[in-house]
């Protein structure tokens, strides 16, 4: 009707309902349009006009396309209608509002926001979405300031050239069930830049997340939390991959909840210094904490099974890689060195089995004054790690084992690490493995051993210590035998002194007291002074506990790190 009329500047339509396809396209001149009345704009109905704003009713169902306004500075749309809804090329709106969407509007319309809020110079466009959309894509909004997101949006993709500097919301509990598309987000580009994210009109710094969240990948990637806390309750909470990636500002997590699963890069790039994962975890996603570039500490659960590729990898402050008993393997550049890297010590557990097997190793370029503490009874097998220079420990009578493995063969290769869950600090063991029934009859069944201990001096009679009475399952007083092979126990005798020569002779009865099995030997029980003890943290003395760069340690709630106590190393468990 009024379709390219440049010199319209003013119109009255008061008894109209309907506004048709490009009725006002092209009206150069014309600024403002009063729809009070009106139930229906159709598509383009407004495009390449001369509007500085414009405000649909909720009445009125408002066609999907507006394009080419160079003046417009506010949109607010009180109800979008059906179909794919494109809103392009508008370089001075400072505003756009979609209030509602029409009833019939399909689950896979999508509203595309492109080439707005490009002509500022700074930061002060706003887009607001109170509704539930299916599909939301912005791109080249340069000086988008605010995206608020007031119900759910199924599916968003926002480009790296519309990077908002602020993500508000109207509750977490309804933003955690977005979706961001691929890796699109507002933050996952954003890696230098932190955005703010409200709660309404509350800046929030510290983030706490509902027990049971399921937080899809990217949702919180880029923004500035202090500290985000995943809250005790019913129901476990999984983390997305790259869920708070990039978040430079983000200090502190602490898991108060269950959490199920931690996605791929779920805080990479983050400012973490200390983090203590939940026991309950049994899986973690790769590159978990790539490029933490603060990160000193992370204590793993037990429950894993495998560490996976580029765990820690450009942590460049890192201290202590602790890996946890029950992993049995580890992906490829699980930690890489890098130009002043703190790393000084690495352990690996009695279940650790083999390096990553591929192409490239688990460790690269680990510097010779990294000291490795393995448990592992059986050296680790791998095809590229190489630990020639490094000092090595390894578990007490394994070091031919080692040496004769060919990714430790060039270590220097120290026997001194002692699995003793009763150590301290000032006594020592013997071990002696025994049979349950000798096989001289069926009726051979040992009730009980008598062991008699003495200390060998050279040249001079034996010191007798005592005599140790077991029962037949190897239990003295209070204390329970160690694991063996089957038809044997272990007794075991504590309290002894460390590097020590003893001669002991034992007795094996029966039922009726008779003699069914003797044996005797010398052993040396280890020198503690320089063996590496595996202890609980309440064994020691917590006003005499260092870590090993001579720095005093808290170990009340400690785990999963080496201390030095009373002159020796030990490992807390």
């Amino acid at each position: 009707m009024f379709l390219d009329c440049i010199s319209l500047e003013e119109v009255n339509i008061s008894g109209a309902t309907t506004i048709g396809s490009e009725a006002f396209k092209g009206c150069l001149s014309l600024r403002e349009f009063d729809l009070t009345n009106v139930t229906k704009v159709e598509n383009n109905a407004f495009s390449y006009s001369g509007l500085y704003s414009l405000d649909v009713p909720e009445g009125c169902n408002f066609g999907a396309t507006l394009m080419d306004c160079p003046d417009l500075k506010c949109l607010v749309i009180g109800k979008l209608s059906s179909g794919n809804a494109t809103f392009q090329n508008l370089p001075n709106l400072e505003k756009l509002e979609i209030v509602s969407v029409a009833e019939d509007r399909r689950d896979y319309d999508f509203c595309m926001i492109a080439r707005v809020m490009v002509g500022f110079g700074e930061r002060k466009g706003v887009i607001k979405i109170d509704c539930g959309l299916p599909h939301l894509m912005i791109q080249n909004a340069p000086w988008l300031k605010r995206l608020e997101i007031n119900d759910v949006i199924k599916n968003i993709l926002i480009h790296s050239d519309a990077v908002p500097a602020e993500v508000a919301v109207s509750s977490v509990e309804d933003y955690l069930q977005c979706t961001f598309h691929n890796n699109n987000t507002p933050g996952h580009y954003a890696k230098n830049t932190a955005i703010d994210f409200y709660v309404g009109d509350e800046l929030v710094r510290n983030l706490e997340i509902p027990a049971g969240s399921d937080i899809k990948p990217y949702v919180f990637a880029g923004m500035a939390f202090d500290k985000v806390t995943f809250l005790d309750g019913e129901g476990k909470t999984s983390v997305g991959e790259y869920a708070f990636a990039n978040d430079t500002r983000l200090r502190d997590l602490e898991f108060a909840g269950g959490i199920s699963s931690l996605g791929e890069m779920s805080f990479s790039g983050t400012g973490v210094e200390s983090v203590t994962l939940p026991e309950v975890l049994s899986s973690i996603g790769p590159r978990l904490f790539r490029g933490c570039s603060r990160l000193r500490k992370v204590v793993f659960p037990h429950n894993l099974g495998y560490l996976p590729y580029q765990t820690v990898d450009y942590c460049p402050k890192l201290e202590q890689l602790i890996i946890p008993e029950g992993v049995t393997g580890a992906g490829y550049y699980v930690y890489s060195d890098s130009e002043g890297a703190q790393l000084s010590l690495i352990s690996l557990p009695s279940t650790f089995k083999s390096f990553y097997s591929g192409a490239y190793p688990t460790f690269l370029n680990l510097p010779n004054d990294v000291e490795i503490l393995c448990w592992a009874s059986t050296p680790p097998g791998g095809n590229l790690d190489n630990f020639t220079g490094n000092t090595v420990h390894v578990p007490v009578g394994c070091k031919d084992a080692y040496l004769n493995s060919k990714i430790w063969a060039g270590a220097n290769i120290i026997d001194d690490l002692v699995i003793d869950v009763d150590v301290r600090a000032d006594d020592s063991s013997i071990e002696i493995e025994v049979p349950v029934n000798p096989g001289i009859s069926a009726a051979a069944q040992v009730t009980s051993y008598e062991v008699e201990c003495s200390i060998v001096r050279e040249g001079v009679d034996d010191e007798p210590v005592g005599t140790y009475i077991f029962d037949g399952d190897g239990n003295l007083a209070q204390q329970k035998a160690m694991a063996s092979a089957a038809g044997m126990v272990t007794l075991r005798i504590v309290g002894l002194s460390p590097d020590t020569r003893y001669r002991y002779a034992v007795k094996g009865f029966t039922a009726d007291r008779d003699l069914v099995y003797a044996d005797g030997s010398i052993v040396t029980t280890p020198d503690i002074s320089t063996a590496i003890g595996e202890v609980e943290a309440d064994t020691l003395d917590p006003d005499d506990c260092y870590d090993l760069m001579g720095r005093k340690v808290d170990i009340r709630h400690a785990h999963g790190i080496i201390v030095v106590s009373k002159g020796r190393k030990f490992y807390l468990r």
